[in-house]
């Protein structure tokens, strides 16, 4: 993920990409978070774990890990 890049990785801190790819971050992952509010199994796509969570789980885990203020936007357990 770009973000993860831009704020730890980059040897160049360029304010420009960190607010672009912290901002489309957020929206990718408020976006996944509002169709999980609206599923009334919990998962991305029908009643059980498919290949959809299975692809999304280590990001979402990334994310609560690696961006603070993403911890409290998922509607998945704190397994994670």
């Amino acid at each position: 993920m770009y973000t993860h890049y831009h704020i730890g990785f980059t040897p160049t801190k360029i304010e420009y990409g960190i607010t672009r790819y912290v901002t489309e971050t957020r929206r990718l992952y408020r976006t996944l978070d509002d169709h999980l509010k609206k599923s009334a199994s919990g998962y991305i796509v029908g009643d059980k774990v498919t290949i959809a969570d299975i692809a999304c789980w280590g990001w979402a885990s990334a994310a609560r890990k690696d961006l603070p203020s993403a911890y409290g936007l998922f509607h998945v357990s704190d397994s994670i």
